[in-house]
């Protein structure tokens, strides 16, 4: 893990310096947050021109943190589904990059769907 602690430094400040968009997003799915909308997430991740972030209250494993909330990379399906998150649970995405916006909103509508 350490050695990916300066990546994380740098994403962090590359972060703050170039703003980024921001989205909190209540999970609707009465199963929450499992493994088929995880892997969407992650294929949404990988589809557009940005870098997209979660932070979920109470998450344990994080990448950095900012503003003194944890944060970390959506680009592992494993992570995800280790956050947990529940019907009900309202979890919050940052996103940087070209296609922030565009992301952010697939996302959106991905996570309030009633079903997955």
């Amino acid at each position: 893990m350490e050695k990916y602690a300066p990546i994380w430094r740098q994403e962090k400040e590359s972060l703050i310096r170039n703003g980024f968009l921001s989205r909190k997003i209540k999970i609707q799915n009465k199963n929450g947050l499992h493994v088929r909308p995880s892997g969407t997430l992650v294929g949404i991740a990988k589809k557009y021109d940005c870098s997209i972030y979660v932070h979920k209250e109470g998450m344990e494993h994080y990448n950095f943190k900012l503003n003194g909330m944890p944060f970390m990379n959506v680009s592992s399906v494993l992570s995800l589904v280790g956050l947990c998150a529940s019907m009900g649970d309202e979890i919050t995405f940052i996103a940087y990059g070209k296609q922030a916006q565009e992301a952010l909103d697939e996302i959106e509508q991905l996570l309030t769907k009633q079903i997955f």
